[in-house]
């Protein structure tokens, strides 16, 4: 059973790769999400997004619209990578080696 808690190495990519900024509206980033159900998509860098508070809250309020968006991926969904994110700056692939490109 994998742990609940997101290894140091994984916030700091994943911290990195945005610039320390919520992928969705910019601001400062203050909340790990996965985008698959942790159990399912584990802490792989693509399954994680650095968002702020209120659009982490947004997310989980709003799951058709974040679907739709990338921030949550479907279980049925295997290649985590490959489903792109509508972020600030348009939509991103997020891959498991920690990297974003434009989609």
């Amino acid at each position: 059973c994998m742990g609940n808690e997101i290894p140091t190495k994984a916030r700091e990519v994943v911290r990195e790769r945005q610039g320390g900024q919520c992928a969705r509206c910019g601001n400062r980033a203050t909340a790990l999400h996965h985008r698959k159900r942790r159990r399912e998509g584990g802490h792989g860098y693509e399954n994680l997004i650095a968002l702020c508070n209120t659009c982490h809250t947004f997310v989980h309020a709003n799951p058709v619209v974040a679907q739709e968006q990338g921030y949550i991926v479907p279980i049925h969904v295997e290649d985590i990578a490959a489903v792109p994110v509508k972020t600030f700056m348009g939509w991103v692939l997020f891959d498991s080696d920690g990297e974003m490109t434009f989609a």
